[in-house]
């Protein structure tokens, strides 16, 4: 059997497992699921009140403003639903607790990330799915973009965090950074993206990657450009080395620190 093969049964076995836990405790979950979806919900009915004041933001009407919140949401869902650990890796980390994952024949990061779930960002998913199809009105070619894009959000959005918490192996608990920098970047990317400019729009995209993860998407799904989608992917290629590099690169100095210790 393939290495790939017998991977992706480890990661259903893995998801099985967190989804029988969260079943575990069924009311709890499902008032979790509710009040993520109405926190959404309230969030969006801010910009439209903005909308019937202004007739666009950018020119932005409430067709991308969906778009921009289904992506966001949806993107934030994924990640934590399948790599629940994403925003708690610096606390892994400071406190030793990479010690178990590192006396197991798994790839350290992807079996860290997995190892946790959210299944309460099932209200996320929800709302993301329906505002995709709201802000691509039911077309399927439009849909079908938007859900690649939602993927490649999730995706940022995870190795952007990798990055930040990976911070802990060099300067110790860094836990408030890692979280502030995972937040700013989510915080930019629900804000429409014709509103940066300068160096605003630097930051957006170099610094809290947001443009990649919501803005350039929405306007590819506004205006199709197939250059912009090798514009995102090659952002998450780059996103990933870095986060790949730099957790390993870290990974070796707490090994080196004689942190290592099994669990009873």
């Amino acid at each position: 059997m393939s290495t790939v093969v017998k991977t992706l049964r480890w990661l259903l076995a893995q998801w099985s497992i967190n989804l029988a836990s969260a079943m575990a405790y069924r009311i709890s979950f499902l008032t979790q699921v509710v009040f993520m979806l109405l926190n959404d919900i309230f969030l969006l009915f801010f910009w439209w009140i903005i909308l019937q004041l202004v007739p666009d933001i950018g020119g932005w009407g409430m067709a991308d403003i969906w778009l921009m919140y289904g992506l966001a949401a949806g993107g934030f869902s994924l990640v934590a639903i399948f790599a629940g650990n994403f925003n708690r890796l610096s606390t892994l980390i400071a406190e030793g607790q990479l010690d178990y994952y590192l006396a197991l024949p798994k790839n350290v990061l992807l079996h860290v990330l997995v190892s946790n779930t959210s299944f309460s960002a099932v209200g996320d998913l929800i709302f993301g799915l329906v505002m995709g199809a709201m802000g691509c009105r039911a077309h399927g070619a439009s849909y079908l973009l938007f859900l690649f894009f939602m993927f490649t959000a999730g995706s940022l959005l995870c190795a952007f965090s990798v990055i930040t918490n990976s911070l802990a192996f060099f300067i110790g608990r860094s836990e408030a950074i890692s979280q502030q920098l995972t937040q700013a970047m989510t915080s930019f990317s629900m804000y429409p993206g014709t509103i940066f400019q300068g160096a605003a729009r630097f930051i957006v995209l170099f610094l809290l990657p947001a443009g990649f993860m919501t803005h350039i998407p929405v306007e590819t799904l506004r205006h199709f450009d197939r250059a912009n989608i090798w514009i995102v992917l090659a952002a998450n290629l780059v996103l990933w080395l870095l986060a790949i590099l730099l957790f390993y690169a870290g990974l070796r100095r707490y090994e080196s620190g004689n942190q290592v210790t099994l669990r009873g």
